[in-house]
């Protein structure tokens, strides 16, 4: 399996109030996805973000790389980072 690891920053309490988009919008999007595994979005609660979404392949993680740096976000959302991983251990 393979993960696309995003990290992105952001307002703190805007993040914080975010929960019900992402589940409602980001969600949805991502379970159709090919080869999607699963998805976490996850806060550092000051404002920086770490979003995890594990795929069966290689190709389907690269795949989903380009959608992901494409994604539209929020005005008061920055993309730092997003990247392809190996995975190592996963249950």
């Amino acid at each position: 399996m393979y993960a696309v690891v995003v990290r992105e920053s952001g307002d703190p309490e805007r993040i914080e109030g975010s929960g019900e988009h992402v589940a409602a919008t980001v969600l949805p999007r991502t379970r159709q996805a090919p080869g999607i595994v699963t998805a976490s979005w996850l806060t550092d609660g000051s404002g920086g973000t770490l979003n995890v979404l594990v795929f069966e392949t290689e190709e389907a993680a690269r795949a989903a790389l380009e959608r992901v740096r494409d994604a539209p976000r929020p005005l008061f959302m920055k993309l730092e980072s997003v990247a392809v991983h190996r995975v190592l251990a996963h249950f």
